[in-house]
């Protein structure tokens, strides 16, 4: 399959790389991307042109932190600490998908919406069950979306009704990646909730596990304060919360969402093991116990950064809302003096959005050539026709504080279009 997308372009090289095209083309091949372009070619003009002009065509964005099993309840149940959340809230909800029509029914309105949303690709967190882990794959897979789904590991500080056995859990997770080994789109990921929920023998198992199958990684860390004093408590011959996960195998090339309060001997360690570090900066404004990533200091640092809607601790898929609340914590973090952060700016919080977290999957979240043809085209017009008067850096700073889905107008994933606005 071989086409041209025509439209205002923009996209990310790197962090400090932004490039902008206006009435630019985008030569697509075989679901990969072959060249942004100013002109098009002579030898390419016969091609399929699929004309978007005067529309944004942006890289497709990826939510690095989600939990499918809590969409039903975003935004809501926001009264306590995390802590607090998991037992009085999250736990009794997330037992209910061992009910396999439940799960379907739940699993399938969350995907519907991820559909329409500005994300092509997704890590996320399901439940302790396996069928009900299995039937989320098997509808992400349909829908065409990229993603890395776990089986949510946990054997203590929960209920007895939503643990697991070392061994179950071992099994379960062995046979998710055996079912998973054909999937295109869907692989599986080793999930343990945290530290505080998962007992020593837990984590070994599951980066035993990992290590075996060489698959994908996520977790939790370093939230908020509270926590990580239970961890403290709970693994006192641990280095940090970080070496609850590196001692047993589940650091390296993870995902880590939070990563609030990392001290500066985690960071290193983070970016040794190349960690990709998740900002959920709605869910840590949401959540009371929760705080400001200094995201800054991390980019500063050479580390990888995405984003992530972690819902249901926050409160939509909308990645571009949680982008702009990025921009807005960066400048709220250096309140009153305390710190010297330079605030992100849009071009950096495009970069978090897109490539920044979706380089987790390879080569994605860009333009650039060989990378993966997620595409998104955006009405940033829509109910707002001055947005024409301004450049494409303009108009993209105000789609981060504007943006809602119904500016989507299509989706394209790993070049095939999952989505049209009708």
């Amino acid at each position: 399959m071989e086409y041209i997308v025509k439209g205002d372009i923009a996209y990310n090289k790197s962090l400090n790389e932004f490039e902008s095209i206006h009435n630019g083309y985008l030569h697509v091949k075989d679901g990969k991307i072959v060249k942004a372009m100013k002109s098009l070619p002579k030898e390419l003009k016969k091609k399929k042109l699929i004309d978007y002009t005067g529309k944004l065509i942006l890289p497709g964005m990826a939510d690095l932190h989600l939990h499918a099993s809590q969409f039903a309840y975003k935004g809501t149940l926001m009264d306590v600490t995390l802590l607090e959340w998991l037992d009085k809230y999250t736990f009794p909800r997330e037992a209910a998908f061992k009910d396999e029509k439940h799960a379907k029914k739940a699993y399938k309105v969350f995907v519907d919406c991820l559909k329409k949303s500005f994300t092509t690709k997704a890590v996320i967190f399901a439940t302790i069950h396996l069928e009900g882990t299995y039937i989320l794959c098997e509808l992400l897979e349909k829908a065409g979306i990229d993603a890395y789904v776990g089986i949510v590991d946990m054997d203590r500080n929960c209920p007895d009704y939503i643990s697991q056995t070392v061994e179950g859990a071992r099994k379960d997770n062995i046979e998710l990646i055996k079912r998973l080994k054909d999937f295109k789109h869907v692989k599986p990921c080793i999930t343990p909730r945290f530290t505080v929920s998962c007992t020593d023998p837990m984590m070994k198992m599951l980066g035993e596990v990992r290590k075996e199958y060489g698959v994908a990684s996520q977790s939790h860390l370093d939230e908020n304060e509270e926590e990580i004093a239970f961890v403290k408590e709970l693994c006192p011959d641990a280095k940090s919360y970080t070496d609850t996960y590196d001692r047993v195998g589940l650091l390296d090339h993870s995902v880590m969402a939070h990563c609030i309060y990392v001290t500066d001997e985690e960071m290193k360690t983070l970016k040794e093991k190349d960690v990709y570090l998740v900002h959920c900066p709605e869910s840590n404004t949401n959540v009371t116990t929760g705080g400001i990533m200094p995201v800054r200091k991390y980019l500063d640092y050479g580390m990888h950064v995405g984003i992530g809607s972690d819902v249901a601790g926050g409160s939509t898929l909308n990645l571009f809302a949680n982008l702009k609340l990025a921009i807005q914590l960066s400048k709220v973090i250096n309140h009153g003096g305390r710190n010297n952060y330079k605030p992100l700016n849009a071009k950096e919080a495009l970069y978090i959005g897109t490539l920044g977290g979706a380089s987790y999957f390879g080569k994605a979240g860009s333009f650039m050539e060989g990378y993966d043809a997620d595409i998104l085209v955006i009405d940033d017009v829509k109910g707002d026709p001055s947005s024409m008067k301004f450049g494409i850096e303009d108009r993209l700073e105000r789609l981060m504080y504007n943006a809602n889905e119904s500016f989507l107008v299509a989706k394209y994933i790993d070049g095939r279009k999952v989505y049209e606005r009708k």
